[in-house]
């Protein structure tokens, strides 16, 4: 499969319209369901952003040779997935393709008032793709924890929920504790307001949302977190053959600098703008770049409710990432990570997202004792949490209710 990707002179350009990333993600999923049994070349006039939404996949290949032997790589190609650039129309043309999805719109502005028409460009065995079609998650639900704390968080919040709300059709809960400053967010689903929590109990709150959400599969996502598209897909599309616990990256957590970053991707509604960027370990700690277990978990729902789900013993800015990742290592869960990084997006910090809340040392005591405990004596321990058995009693009675009406 050859993809072609053409951005220099596309970005921005009023007179056409702007091909999104997920067009050329779900052209693949949808017209080529087993994908990852292909040999997939892409090429691309800015390799480096799409570098950052395919490197997920083992079986790509990065095109970065000059023009003439790109455009004779692509006619070697059996398929093609291309824009409404002439370099990959052209690849397309030259190949013997047994299958060549292109794009169902190309003018824009001034091009488009003039009724330009594309009837005779592409041919009638291509494939029409509507450019805006989304990814489809309908069996996952986002859970988000949040409190405003700051201008930063607002901002951060309102681009991580629109990149993925522009992607994917899917399920959001979010949460607010403390205030009431985000309720507008219901516009993507469910809005919680924990106001009966006096801090940010963010444990709490997530398995509050988990046993709320209606879908098999559940994500526990930071605000301020930013995963490529196509790693939660190929996330959801191994909890759906059978693992139960998905991290959406392969460890590598990187800090983005609000400055200049944060406009850049808000302005490009891609994450893919930041490229190769190397960015500078928060605080000095740059061994968390390549270690990281928190900011972005898929689970399978059952799963993650067999298993203990949070420990609310751990409140506010805590341990239990680390708690969480080494629990379910200990008692076996099918458990993988995904090739690619997690992004998040750097953002004032206050006392709850700090080792200066009052909860920190009662934290570190509670994560010494799970890491002294074997296997048998975690499960024993997981069975006292009383929050499993009330939510179990509260939630699942209500399901059987609803499936009853």
């Amino acid at each position: 499969i050859s993809i072609h990707i053409r951005r220099t002179d596309m970005v921005n350009n009023p007179n056409y319209i702007q091909i999104p990333t997920a067009y050329y993600i779900t052209a693949l999923i949808n017209h080529f369901p087993n994908f990852q049994d292909y040999n997939i070349l892409i090429f691309s006039d800015d390799i480096e952003f799409v570098k950052v939404h395919f490197e997920c996949l083992d079986n790509v290949t990065f095109v970065n040779e000059d023009e003439i032997q790109s455009i004779a790589l692509m006619s070697l190609c059996d398929n093609h997935i291309i824009g409404f650039s002439t370099f990959g129309y052209v690849g397309a043309l030259l190949s013997n393709s047994k299958k060549v999805i292109r794009p169902n719109g190309m003018f824009s502005g001034m091009l488009a008032q003039q009724n330009h028409k594309t009837d005779d460009y592409w041919l009638d065995s291509w494939i029409e793709h509507k450019t805006d079609t989304k990814i489809d998650l309908k069996d996952v639900t986002f859970t988000v924890p949040c409190y405003a704390d700051s201008p930063d968080r607002k901002e951060n919040i309102d681009l991580c929920l629109e990149l993925i709300n522009q992607d994917f059709d899917t399920n959001f809960i979010i949460g607010e504790q403390g205030s009431n400053e985000f309720g507008y967010l219901a516009k993507y689903g469910t809005y919680i307001n924990f106001k009966e929590l006096n801090v940010f109990w963010r444990t709490k709150m997530l398995n509050v949302m988990a046993m709320e959400s209606k879908t098999p599969y559940v994500v526990n996502l930071d605000c301020d977190v930013i995963c490529p598209p196509l790693q939660w897909y190929i996330s959801t599309k191994h909890l759906r053959n059978g693992y139960e616990i998905i991290f959406p990256y392969d460890g590598r957590f990187e800090h983005v600098p609000r400055h200049p970053y944060y406009p850049m991707i808000r302005d490009a509604k891609d994450i893919g703008i930041v490229k190769n960027a190397v960015f500078p370990p928060k605080n000095g700690r740059g061994q968390l770049r390549t270690q990281h277990s928190g900011g972005a978990i898929m689970v399978d729902k059952k799963y993650f409710i067999e298993s203990g789900m949070e420990n609310e013993n751990y409140i506010s800015f805590s341990a239990d990432d680390a708690s969480r990742m080494e629990r379910w290592l200990k008692i076996g869960a099918k458990m993988l990570k995904i090739k690619g990084i997690c992004y998040h997006i750097n953002h004032w910090i206050g006392v709850n997202s700090s080792i200066r809340n009052p909860y920190w040392y009662a934290g570190n005591i509670e994560i010494a004792k799970e890491r002294a405990m074997n296997k048998e004596e975690h499960l024993d321990y997981i069975k006292t949490w009383n929050w499993v058995s009330e939510y179990k009693e509260k939630y699942l009675s209500l399901d059987k209710t609803e499936d009853n009406e």
